[in-house]
C-alpha cells in the first residue's frame, strides 16, 4: 500500500515544503492509521495510551528529524507515531540521542542510519521496546497508578531522556488528589522510592 503513494511522495520531494505538501496529505492520513494500529495506539515512546486522543495530539514523528535529515522525510522506518509531549516538548528537532551525528548522510539516503547501535534511546522501529522498557499498573491505596520499568543503558537512557518520571510523579499527584504538570524534586523522589529506582 506504500507503494501507491510513491508518485506523490516524488513530486512533493520536488516541493519547498515537501512534509506539508497537499500532494502528500493522503499518505500521512494512512500512515497515521497504520502506525497507530501497528503500536496498539500507544506513543511509541512513552507507551501512554492515544486511543482516545484528538488526531492532534497523535503525531507523525520522525525519529530523525526531517529538517536535519531531508533524505528521510518519507522513509517508512523513520517515521512512527508518538504524543505531542515526547515530540514537540522533549525530542523536538534535537540530536542529542545519536551515538554518531551522521553528517555525511543526512541529505542523501543510506542504510548506516539504520543500526540500532547509532541511536541512544529506543527506536521505535528498529528495537523491540519491550525488551528495554515497560509501562505497568501498581496499586496504591487501591487505585491504578502507572509506573515504568527499564532494562539496560538503553532503557534507562530513554525513561531519563523522555523524563518518564513525570509522568509517574503525575499519576502518584493524582492519586493524591494533587494534580501538578511539573514535579519537583521532592516528588520525583519519593516516586523513586516507591518504585525503587536508583536515581
Amino acid at each position: 500500500m506504500y507503494e501507491h503513494y510513491f508518485d506523490n511522495i516524488k513530486k512533493a520531494k520536488k516541493q519547498k515544503n515537501a512534509w506539508n505538501s497537499y500532494l502528500v496529505k493522503d499518505f500521512k492520513l494512512w500512515l497515521k492509521h497504520k502506525r497507530l494500529k501497528e503500536q496498539d495506539y500507544f506513543c511509541c515512546y512513552c507507551l501512554r495510551s492515544l486511543e482516545n486522543e484528538s488526531d492532534r495530539v497523535k503525531h507523525i514523528e520522525h525519529i530523525l528529524p526531517k529538517s536535519l535529515f531531508p533524505a528521510y522525510i518519507f522513509d517508512a522506518y523513520n517515521l512512527s507515531i508518538s504524543c505531542v509531549k515526547c515530540n514537540c516538548d522533549i525530542k523536538h528537532n534535537g540530536t542529542s540521542f545519536l551515538n554518531d551525528q551522521m553528517f555525511d548522510v543526512r541529505s542523501s539516503w543510506s542504510y548506516r542510519v539504520y543500526d540500532s547501535n547509532l541511536y541512544k534511546f529506543i527506536h521505535p522501529k528498529l528495537d523491540n521496546i519491550n525488551d528495554y522498557l515497560t509501562r505497568d499498573v501498581k496499586i496504591v491505596n487501591k487505585r491504578p497508578s502507572y509506573f515504568y520499568d527499564y532494562r539496560g543503558q538503553k532503557g534507562k537512557y530513554h525513561y531519563d531522556f523522555f523524563r518518564l518520571s513525570e509522568f509517574e510523579v503525575f499519576e502518584i499527584n493524582c492519586l493524591q488528589g494533587r494534580v501538578s504538570s511539573t514535579p519537583d524534586s521532592e516528588a520525583s523522589s519519593l516516586v523513586a522510592a516507591i518504585y525503587k529506582k536508583n536515581t
